[in-house]
């Protein structure tokens, strides 16, 4: 059991909700939600039930709700107390390097050693680094935090796709785009979701809000909508799928050129574990 899922649970019940705790913890809520899934398996019995739009505690949840100030703080002390793995290496990402990139770099460069790996979105990220959960992030969407550096590792291209064929004669006013649905605070100017588009240049048409990237990908093979995503998991994707649900780059709105995104480590000041960040490093250099 996990102390990052019992603080979840206890601000899901001190802001009164999935939504507002999202907000305060930076998640969203379906991970938010997901996260409590796996907190219930692991006590063996359900902490909420649904009451209108909210969730309302159980006997079993309140009980638990209870116990945890004393239990993360016994938890606190325990760790106080013991030397930390030198051996185990904290990954912490979003869905577009989780899914698509470190499989490969584990593969190639950290075999041999024994790697944690989360998925988090950009601001809880760092949190989750600033504060000892996770060693190493990797981001295009940095959002500045005490305690923790950024370091340039490469770009990445990115761009718009859609099945092969299908939105050659659309304007691009009228694409359908699937985006994102988490909301975003402190990224760079400009930038209003996770996939990182240029809002302040063109305003698209949203189509479909989803959770998952995966989620946009298969909606774009099926020729529902346009996602904003970078180039690397598309050639991915297509080397995978079949020719009928090819996804092609279509052009951008004029007044945007190619876009490029700066991709970032993420580590705690002092992290001295330069090696691996040389490999992380010269992987995501490979992705330009």
């Amino acid at each position: 059991m996990e102390t990052l899922r019992l603080k979840q649970f206890k601000t899901i019940v001190e802001a009164g909700g999935l939504l507002k705790a999202s907000e305060l913890l930076g998640i969203s809520g379906g991970g938010l939600s997901k996260s409590m899934a796996v907190l219930e398996r692991e006590v063996g019995y359900k902490l909420f039930l649904p009451k209108g739009r909210g969730l309302e505690l159980t006997e079993g949840g309140k009980r638990f709700y209870e116990r945890i100030p004393e239990t993360l703080k016994a938890i606190e002390f325990l760790l106080d107390k013991i030397e930390p793995s030198k051996n185990v290496l904290k990954l912490t990402s979003f869905e577009v390097f989780t899914t698509y990139f470190l499989s490969d770099v584990i593969a190639t460069y950290l075999g041999q050693r024994n790697v944690e790996i989360r998925e988090a979105i950009p601001g809880q990220m760092e949190s989750l680094i600033a504060e000892g959960y996770s060693d190493v992030g990797i981001t295009y969407l940095p959002i500045p935090k005490a305690g923790i550096e950024f370091l340039k590792a490469g770009k990445i291209r990115m761009g718009i796709f859609g099945l092969n064929g299908l939105w050659k004669k659309t304007a691009t006013k009228d694409l359908p785009f699937i985006v994102p649905i988490s909301p975003l605070e402190g990224i760079p100017s400009g930038m209003q979701g996770l996939d990182g588009w240029p809002e302040h240049l063109f305003e698209r048409f949203t189509q479909y809000r989803v959770e998952m990237m995966e989620t946009a990908i298969q909606l774009s093979q099926r020729g529902l909508g346009v996602s904003f995503l970078p180039e690397f998991i598309i050639n991915k994707v297509n080397e995978r799928s079949l020719s009928n649900l090819y996804l092609e780059e279509i052009a951008p709105p004029p007044n945007i050129k190619s876009v490029y995104r700066d991709v970032f480590l993420i580590h705690r000041r002092g992290f001295e574990e330069t090696k691996t960040m040389r490999d992380l490093a010269k992987a995501i250099r490979k992705l330009s």
